[in-house]
């Protein structure tokens, strides 16, 4: 089993994979194989109960409306139990693997950490009043990495943000306010006065959503860059406009439309950007999943073809690093 070396950031690592991860798929198939076969076992048994319970609940009731309707709710709920038990032995196979693989790739990377369930990590009201994301009170974030690459710390982990909404009649239901990544990045210098970098909503769109967001986010005086491609883009908001413009020079505004325009998938109308004393805050929209690799379903094997979707996710927090430090 080799790893061929596809992308620069790859560079030196076929060897490593030689000698740290290949000797051990033997027994990570091993191990996959068994937690295959007692995930379908589980499902095939709680198949089989539902349908026996479903058929017993309909018989009982004569095989009226309800019964069946009963009955089928029955089959259902097993269903669902399977499957959920049949998830968990995936779930101990991807962990597995992860613990196996991602050390190994965080070492080679150097001064790179990653952890698959970080909890809690950052702030809804700190994010929300910077203007960064809607607000929100709930917030899902899973594969974290952190770092230090060129000299500036990071951290950054796919994120998922809902905000519970109240209907008529005491009912609720959940908006989702952000799905994709969230980024921190420290700076070299420290932001005397808050920034937002939104999508230009136009005049209109603007004031309204300045005058709801009161004094922080959109609500601060927006600034005109004197910039007009960034300009034509996005919103500049800051305190104090002045302190912005003294930051926020060509060659950084250029960095973000890049940033926006080949790391967000809707471009502009979703990127953000926040700067906030010494760290600077981005918000990537994304309906691909981030690090996601090894199946219960595929061979231990498969990941040294899936290890370049690991390191092309890796290498995007390197990119938005070399385009602010204008490489």
């Amino acid at each position: 089993m080799d790893f061929k070396e596809t992308q620069p950031i790859e560079t030196g690592f076929a060897p490593v994979f030689a000698s740290k991860i290949a000797p051990h798929m033997g027994g990570l198939e091993d191990q996959r194989k068994t937690l295959q076969g007692k995930g379908a076992r589980m499902f095939k048994i709680a198949l089989g109960l539902g349908a026996v319970l479903g058929g017993g609940v309909i018989a009982y009731t004569g095989a009226s409306a309800g019964g069946i309707l009963g009955g089928i709710a029955v089959f259902v709920l097993f269903l669902i139990g399977g499957a959920i038990a049949r998830g968990s032995q995936s779930a101990r196979y991807t962990g597995a693997l992860s613990d196996l693989v991602m050390p190994v790739v965080c070492d080679f990377l150097g001064d790179t950490q990653y952890d698959p369930r970080p909890g809690q990590m950052f702030q809804p009201e700190a994010l929300s009043t910077m203007g960064l994301v809607d607000l929100h009170d709930q917030g899902n974030y899973e594969d974290r990495i952190s770092g230090t690459y060129r000299g500036l710390g990071f951290e950054l982990a796919e994120t998922r943000l809902t905000q519970e909404v109240k209907e008529a009649q005491g009912k609720t239901s959940t908006k989702e306010v952000f799905d994709g990544l969230l980024i921190r990045i420290g700076l070299p210098m420290h932001a005397t006065t808050d920034i937002l970098v939104t999508r230009n909503m136009g005049q209109v769109g603007g004031a309204v959503l300045g005058f709801l967001a009161g004094d922080t986010g959109r609500g601060m005086p927006e600034v005109d860059t004197g910039h007009p491609p960034f300009d034509a883009a996005y919103a500049l908001h800051a305190k104090d406009p002045q302190a912005a413009l003294t930051l926020m020079k060509p060659p950084l505004l250029q960095a973000l439309m890049d940033v926006g325009a080949q790391e967000s998938e809707t471009g502009a109308e979703g990127f953000r950007a926040a700067f906030e004393g010494s760290n600077l805050w981005l918000a990537l929209p994304r309906s691909a999943r981030f690090m996601e690799f090894g199946s219960i379903d595929a061979e231990a094997g498969a990941v040294a073809e899936e290890l370049h979707g690991v390191f092309a996710d890796m290498a995007l927090i390197r990119r938005v690093i070399d385009r602010l430090l204008d490489d």
